[in-house]
């Protein structure tokens, strides 16, 4: 844990809050991640500056690390890199990438490169899931069939017969106890990829949500903008609210020569 006096620290947290403000467009688990690395390289700095007042050597640290936005400009893109080569994530090592080539924040032209990017992503893992869940459920039917064999030779015969169950000659050569092993074997086998498949799975769907954070936080933020410019525009000097004109109003628009009919 870093060791600060209560001026300094005062002054880190002050620092490290802005900085979190600069990272709204991460997830916050990558957020406080990024935040952890620069808070250890502030107090490693601050270790090894020169003597002085406890309160000058922080501000020297920070002013030479720069500007919270500038420290994410500069060294975001090579740490979500870093960390997605340790996480063995390579949608990470995407993510970085694009940080690097359209900056921080993401700009249109980023954002638009990005929707393909997770458009195409979002298919590819769409059909690796229905691949895995192929694999799962041959592997649940290999057991059943299984289990038949075992215990139900008469049902095996006849969905033999009916060619719902198909093999090769290979296989009914086998005794009946080596049948129910390889198919047991086999089960076995395709459940423990399929499991697998599974684990490599979801760092694909974190690694999407990663991506997809990066550019839907652009756009809310883009929305957000254009609301506030559209409610200063109704909201400016000289703007009239549209609402039902009434008599009077029709009145003085048309001048004094309308009259208001009589109920007679």
């Amino acid at each position: 844990m870093n060791q600060y006096t209560d001026a300094v620290q005062q002054i880190v947290d002050d620092y490290l809050d802005r900085l979190r403000l600069s990272l709204a467009a991460l997830p916050p688990a990558e957020r406080e991640e990024f935040v952890r690395e620069i808070g250890s390289h502030i107090y490693e700095a601050y270790q090894l500056e020169p003597v002085g007042s406890e309160v000058a050597r922080i501000l020297s640290v920070l002013r030479k690390l720069g500007e919270p936005s500038e420290v994410v400009v500069g060294r975001l893109p090579e740490s979500v890199v870093r960390s997605g080569r340790a996480r063995r994530a390579p949608l990470y090592v995407l993510g970085g990438l694009i940080l690097a080539l359209f900056g921080v924040p993401l700009g249109v032209g980023g954002v638009a490169f990005l929707a393909g990017v997770l458009a195409t992503l979002a298919a590819a893992v769409a059909t690796y899931y229905v691949f895995t869940g192929v694999i799962l459920f041959t592997s649940v039917m290999l057991m059943a069939f299984a289990m038949i064999r075992l215990f139900l030779p008469g049902i095996w015969a006849r969905l033999h017969e009916a060619g719902v169950i198909q093999v090769g000659p290979w296989f009914n050569q086998l005794a009946q106890t080596e049948q129910v092993i390889v198919l047991v074997i086999f089960s076995a086998l395709l459940a423990i990829s399929g499991i697998w498949l599974l684990r490599g799975g979801r760092r694909m769907v974190h690694g999407l949500r990663f991506l997809a954070r990066l550019g839907t936080d652009q756009l809310l933020r883009a929305a957000a903008r254009l609301r506030r410019i559209v409610g200063h525009d109704r909201n400016a000097p000289g703007t009239r609210p549209s609402a039902t004109r009434g008599p009077q109003d029709l009145r003085r628009s048309v001048g004094p020569s309308y009259t208001q009919p009589s109920n007679t």
